[in-house]
């Protein structure tokens, strides 16, 4: 099992996105990064069993597992983010991690880093999990 965090990377939509990947149930990536270090990731690396961790602006929405291979949607109202993977969540939030005073400085750091998609140590996994009971 890998744990990666995940942020939608498009600012105009991000809200929009983010509320339609925790309604339902899945994550998603653009198509316009052909050739950043995310895409890989995405497809290859994260695995059926992963965890993800969904934030963006200095807050974590979401902790959940993959439960699918990436896919096309059936219909897909825009061209931005064509490709998904089902998830299921197990922790819906709203949380400031740099407003928390214990909360590990690496871990701020790689959850605020600007690639849509960046591995995580199990032991922040641990850590996030105990935080959230996820």
């Amino acid at each position: 099992m890998r744990i990666w965090k995940i942020t939608s990377g498009h600012r105009e939509w991000r809200s929009t996105i983010l509320g339609d990947w925790i309604r339902n149930n899945y994550i998603s990536l653009g198509t316009g990064y052909p050739r950043r270090s995310h895409v890989p990731r995405f497809f290859k690396e994260m695995r059926l069993g992963d965890k993800v961790v969904v934030v963006a602006e200095k807050h974590i929405y979401a902790i959940g597992e993959v439960k699918s291979k990436p896919r096309k949607p059936p219909r897909v109202k825009d061209e931005v983010y064509v490709k998904r993977r089902d998830v299921v969540w197990h922790k819906i939030t709203k949380i400031n991690y740099f407003d928390l005073p214990l909360f590990p400085k690496s871990l701020k750091k790689k959850l605020s880093m600007r690639p849509a998609i960046v591995p995580l140590r199990k032991k922040d996994w641990k850590f996030l999990s105990t935080l959230l009971r996820a």
